[in-house]
């Protein structure tokens, strides 16, 4: 089979069925027999999936958007697929029909904050990708702030209206302009430093990072960003936990 789309297959008798490469988008499987049917890279996205009997589980755990099947009234034939994903050891098809569960009732918060970030523990890669990016674009917005530099390899991140004020650490009495190149690279390294701001006792990679750099070497912030790079790090951490928890645990089973 190969395009059954937005087909309403409720009660039919499909046991056995090749469903493998079909694209099932929108199908309605309610009460229908899917005993022994085999669905190996058949898109299942918004098939609403309420079948009285399931297919084995190595039929269907390579099938294509998992994460999107749906159902209308009965959860259950999905929370009983994704147990029988999880004990033939099909964990990432698992995850993706947890997902599925969870998003049928999610709220604006839960998509925000679960979904878009994680896929509600299906994809742990996701929240690295958004955290290198927020590193990048917190490097672009650094780079257009005021950067500063002594002679003690001291450097200061801070706006214009700060240094009109002479708001100055302690150990920077006098300062002078960074040159672009060096002004792209303190900024950069100045979000990376803050990204990584998450450590235990001797764990942390933002000390490591440190000992990369010449002695005496330090980036301070004054002003808006300071505020900007404390928020930049609470964020980071949240996107670093939920990689973690998303790749060792099932922090949103259904």
């Amino acid at each position: 089979m190969t395009n059954t789309a937005n087909a309403d297959l409720r009660k039919a008798k499909l046991a056995k069925t090749d469903f493998n490469n079909a694209n099932l988008t929108h199908v309605n499987f309610t009460s229908a027999n899917l005993a022994g049917a085999f669905f190996r890279s058949a898109n299942l996205k918004w098939a609403i999936f309420e079948p009285d009997s399931l297919p084995l589980p190595q039929s269907i755990a390579y099938a294509k958007n998992l994460g999107y099947v749906t159902y209308k009234n009965n959860p259950a034939p999905l929370v009983q697929l994704k147990k029988s994903l999880y004990d033939a050891g099909f964990k990432d098809a698992a995850k993706q029909v947890n997902a599925a569960l969870q998003r049928h009732d999610a709220n604006l918060f839960e998509k925000i904050f679960f979904d878009y970030t994680c896929e509600y523990g299906a994809n742990h890669l996701r929240p690295l990708l958004i955290l290198l990016g927020l590193i990048a674009f917190g490097g672009l917005v650094y780079c257009f702030t005021a950067i500063r530099c002594n002679d003690a390899n001291n450097y200061l991140i801070t706006t214009r209206r700060v240094l009109k004020k002479k708001i100055l650490p302690t150990n920077m009495p006098s300062v002078r302009i960074c040159r672009l190149p060096k002004r792209i690279w303190i900024a950069l390294l100045f979000s990376l430093q803050r990204s990584l701001r998450i450590g235990f006792r001797e764990f942390s990679p933002n000390q490591w990072l440190m000992l990369l750099l010449p002695p005496g070497f330090e980036i301070e912030s004054r002003g808006w960003p300071r505020v900007v790079s404390g928020i930049q790090s609470i964020i980071c951490i949240g996107l670093i936990v939920l990689s973690l928890l998303s790749y060792f645990g099932r922090p949103f089973d259904y």
